[in-house]
């Protein structure tokens, strides 16, 4: 696939805006198809690997792809840019939410409508984590589908805290990635 990136950083913002603005609850799946599928600013397994950079750097991972994004297209600027367009909105619905949450929170219909949302939520990520995996199980990259679930086992099996399932995992990966570009 051919990426096409944005052309201006009204672009960019108008792209990480709708993102976040379609993203109402859980942006990933958004992200994902916006970045990859509609716009074609990356390829799927380029935005796994923009995102999985994302997820080791601090901060909110989407975030962090969002300035990454920028500054590969237009420098700093375009870090700061991209950073706002996915972060304006949710900032102001997030804080009205807040309000409403704390003043009707204990009703019980708003308690169920929460759970439900739980639902949907947990539905989005499993989706997404399943178009990750596609290009890893096309291409049958198998060291990298290892890692994934070695990952998995510690981190959602054994319950190993993040920083020390990262500890052991990314050094490995890092280290088999640069022998097989090696050979």
């Amino acid at each position: 696939m051919v990426s096409t990136p944005p052309r201006r950083l009204r672009d960019l913002f108008l792209g990480f805006l709708l993102i976040s603005i379609m993203g109402f609850g859980g942006v990933l799946p958004f992200a994902r198809r916006a970045i990859v599928e509609q716009r074609a600013w990356l390829p799927a397994e380029e935005f796994t690997d923009v995102f999985a950079l994302g997820v080791f750097l601090p901060g909110g991972s989407l975030g962090n792809v969002a300035a990454i994004l920028g500054h590969r297209f237009f420098g700093w600027r375009g870090a700061v840019v991209g950073y706002l367009g996915l972060y304006t909105p949710p900032v102001f619905v997030t804080l009205g939410f807040t309000w409403l949450y704390s003043q009707y929170g204990q009703l019980p219909v708003i308690r169920g409508a929460v759970q439900g949302v739980a639902a949907v939520a947990a539905g989005l990520l499993l989706s997404t984590a399943a178009k990750f995996l596609v290009p890893y199980v096309r291409a049958a990259r198998l060291p990298e589908f290892g890692f994934i679930v070695v990952s998995f086992v510690l981190v959602g099996l054994v319950r190993v805290p993040l920083l020390g399932a990262l500890g052991v995992v990314a050094p490995l990966s890092i280290a088999t990635a640069w022998w097989r570009r090696g050979t």
